[in-house]
């Protein structure tokens, strides 16, 4: 009885080493406990939960200050529709021209008149800009939204699609996404829907999923380390297949399009030459229109103190939009 009682204790010493030594080791190795990222309490809150999409545009006027001393406020607005503003167009209109994407298509940190779905509005003024983009958006929620606004639409002609080679990560909720979009939230860890490839290479539509929560892990290094370990491992299957799916999204989005009368156009806003080369080869094969407005994103075209395309990029890719679209648009 006694052996046993001494066995209890040695074990229990030895585990409560172990997890001191590894909390220490972990911790002088610069892996801390949970922390969401800080977050400027002046800035609103522009999002709100959705069971289908993880989140939407919440609608309403606001208003953020620079993000840098020499910049200027930002004017955002999001009507009851849960789509951007994008000014009027020029009386009646003949159709709508429908964007879907993440934040460089909503236009994230730079006001209403930047974006350059605002700008289109004011090149096509016979048609009706409807800018659907959401922050944090990849393929899959894009293609959601779509399904979601298509039936209440009049007359879709156009639908953009604002490609950035991110939203591969985000279509197969790969770990690397889910940790850092539930670090940033304000209302809890956020849900996201996600695609898998079954046997035969098919898409699978999965229901959304979040970061893993373990208790004591904002007190514990080894508890946030044990989560990221998890986390990496469910996920990391999904990571082989995100071009593969990736393109099955876009086939989605562009026969939906179809279906309702609209054309679908892929705009290529930023990816690395070879994987650009690898989309193009893909659209081309499948006779997927696109347009190749994949610019250098220098120090002049982000947003000083944040990082996001600003209003002089979003006017080049107005530009170059416009050019493929001159053809489908009459004057």
């Amino acid at each position: 009885m006694k052996k046993l009682f001494y066995i209890s204790v040695l074990l229990c010493i030895s585990i409560f080493t172990f997890i001191a030594s590894s909390e220490v080791l972990l911790r002088i190795s610069g892996f801390e406990p949970w922390k969401y990222f800080s977050i400027d309490l002046n800035r609103p809150t522009v999002h709100e939960p959705d069971q289908i999409l993880g989140w939407r545009n919440k609608p309403g006027k606001y208003q953020f200050p620079p993000y840098h001393p020499s910049g200027e406020k930002v004017e955002l607005t999001f009507l009851p529709n849960n789509s951007r503003n994008t000014g009027k167009p020029g009386g009646d209109y003949n159709g709508e021209l429908i964007f879907v994407g993440g934040s460089f298509t909503q236009g994230a940190a730079i006001s209403d008149h930047e974006t350059f779905p605002w700008k289109l509005q004011k090149r096509y003024p016979s048609l009706k800009s409807l800018n659907f983009a959401t922050s944090g958006y990849g393929t899959y929620q894009s293609l959601l939204m779509l399904e979601k606004i298509m039936p209440d639409l009049k007359s879709p002609k156009l639908v953009i699609y604002g490609f950035i080679v991110t939203h591969e990560m985000r279509n197969i909720a790969h770990s690397s996404w889910l940790e850092p979009i539930a670090k940033h939230s304000r209302q809890g860890n956020i849900y996201l829907p996600y695609v898998t490839s079954g046997k035969d290479k098919n898409l699978i539509r999965n229901r959304p999923e979040k970061y893993i929560e373990l208790p004591f892990r904002e007190k514990s290094a080894l508890i946030a380390f044990a989560e990221k370990q998890i986390m990496e491992f469910k996920t990391k299957n999904r990571k082989q297949f995100r071009r593969l799916l990736t393109g099955k999204l876009v086939q989605e989005m562009d026969k939906l399009s179809k279906v309702n009368g609209a054309k679908f156009i892929v705009a290529l806003l930023q990816a690395e030459e070879k994987i650009k080369k690898e989309y193009i080869s893909f659209l081309e094969y499948n006779n997927i229109s696109y347009v190749d407005c994949s610019f250098s994103m220098t120090k002049d075209m982000t947003v000083l103190g944040e990082g996001h395309p600003n209003g002089k990029m979003n006017s080049q890719w107005a530009e170059c939009i416009s050019e493929r679209l001159d053809s489908f648009i009459p004057e």
